[in-house]
């Protein structure tokens, strides 16, 4: 009956710790945080939701929302008129609020161009966004943000800028 006894105390040590370095073996490195990011690069190309608000050198404030490979930007111009910009589908959208009227620009021709500016930088793209943003990276934090922060506004009629400097070339 010992003999018994001890062989199903044995049994049961070795199940168990077979079962534990089973458990061991199978078990899901983990995932890098989602919450946290190196600079903002990273966060862009892992589609972080991020809000980053601060005081530019002109003394302006500027809130930037990072989502989904867009950048929204709502900051005031040098004279105190508040101004929303967002960047999405290879364009650069600028309008005020209240207001029915707006800009669009391809970022193509921005490349070309030194007509918009960002903290004293001219913006030729999500990239000078983001060189922008990478200064301040202390300045921001994930942050759950509506998808409609991010969709053009239908109430403003978008005038073409590129489409109108076509005009003025020909």
């Amino acid at each position: 009956m010992k003999k018994i006894l001890f062989v199903f105390c044995l049994v049961l040590l070795l199940a168990s710790c077979g079962q534990q370095a089973q458990n061991q073996q199978t078990q899901v490195p983990a995932q890098k945080d989602k919450g946290v990011f190196s600079s903002i690069r990273d966060a862009f190309d892992r589609s972080l939701t991020l809000r980053c608000e601060y005081i530019d050198e002109d003394g302006q404030k500027s809130i930037n929302y990072i989502k989904n490979k867009m950048i929204r930007t709502e900051s005031a111009d040098t004279s105190g008129q508040q101004v929303y910009g967002l960047f999405r589908d290879d364009k650069l959208y600028l309008w005020g609020p209240g207001s029915n009227q707006g800009m669009v620009f391809e970022l193509d021709a921005l490349k070309e161009s030194n007509d918009v500016e960002m903290g004293g930088e001219t913006i030729h793209g999500t990239d000078d966004i983001i060189n922008e943003l990478e200064q301040r990276k202390d300045k921001c934090s994930t942050q759950s943000v509506p998808d409609s922060l991010f969709e053009v506004p239908q109430d403003v009629n978008f005038t073409n800028l590129n489409e109108l400097f076509n005009q003025f070339n020909k």
